[in-house]
């Protein structure tokens, strides 16, 4: 291999090794504004796309022990790199918001969540998932309904008592 494709490659396995996350994805037809709104959106989630030679990425991956199940790769070839494990969630939902705009210009084509890789369907799937935030506030919020409701009760209680001996205090003064 020559010395710049070395290059690319140890660039592309250093992008793989610090990110916590990544999709795989195929498009077509992406012109220049799409993808720099594509981008921008990305950025707002803390994510990354790069485009990259097919063969470069896949011996990246098997140099690092990341084989792709299915190694049909038609068209151009893009990896969204998350910087948080988080983002892979938001990534996938910007990916699927961008095709709904732009006529399906990505496809899913594989992802690695916590060191795992999985098919393009299952990445498809990370989109209809929710953020670990949104599974914290739910987890939460079921923390909260029960005490909530207790001390509803216990004011409830309260407030009659409270009541009880006002009516007692005017019965006696009137």
């Amino acid at each position: 291999m020559n010395q710049d494709k070395q290059i690319l490659l140890d660039e592309i396995k250093d992008q793989i090794t610090h990110s916590e996350a990544f999709v795989i994805t195929g498009y077509k037809s992406l012109e220049a504004n799409a993808a720099n709104s594509f981008r921008g959106m990305l950025r707002k989630s803390g994510s990354s796309f790069e485009v990259m030679k097919k063969r470069l990425m896949l011996k990246a991956l098997k140099e690092l022990d990341l084989e792709l199940e299915d190694a049909h790769l038609e068209g151009h070839v893009g990896i969204i790199f998350a910087t948080k494990g988080d983002d892979i969630f938001q990534s996938s939902k910007n990916i699927v918001d961008f095709n709904k705009e732009n006529e399906d210009v990505f496809t899913f084509l594989a992802a690695c969540v916590d060191g795992q890789m999985v098919n393009g369907k299952d990445a498809k799937q990370l989109a209809s998932m929710p953020t670990k935030d949104q599974l914290r506030a739910e987890f939460l919020g079921l923390l909260e309904a029960p005490m909530a409701q207790t001390l509803s009760v216990f004011e409830q209680a309260m407030s009659g008592v409270v009541s009880c001996l006002e009516q007692k205090a005017e019965k006696e003064q009137g």
